[in-house]
């Protein structure tokens, strides 16, 4: 399962750890929201890359494709979880979108 058509290749692979605490801030912003996402896990936004990228390679080899938000692997459940919020998101935008075209507001 790729998200968004590329991988994240940062860093090289490491255990999420269970008391994950801030790693230092990357002042780059991006559209998808990593930002937010790694100050909502109370971690830096290369860690929380990581942690995604190792979950998508989880999904990937060990699940088979099979996002589970109760995984016993913590990166596979969070990766399921930002995966399943973007959807839900970009299903919210899209709706938006609609309804600005049938008011004429887009």
């Amino acid at each position: 399962m790729k998200l968004d058509g590329a991988r994240v290749n940062h860093e090289p692979k490491t255990a999420m750890p269970s008391g994950a605490g801030h790693s230092g801030g990357d002042s780059q912003r991006d559209a998808d929201g990593a930002d937010e996402a790694a100050d909502a896990a109370g971690a830096g936004r290369s860690t929380f890359l990581r942690w995604i990228r190792i979950g998508e390679d989880v999904v990937d080899e060990k699940q088979g494709d099979h996002l589970d938000v109760d995984s016993p692997d913590p990166c596979a459940a969070l990766f399921a979880r930002v995966t399943r919020a973007r959807a839900a998101a970009a299903g919210r935008l899209a709706g938006v979108r609609v309804a600005a075209r049938a008011t004429g507001t887009e």
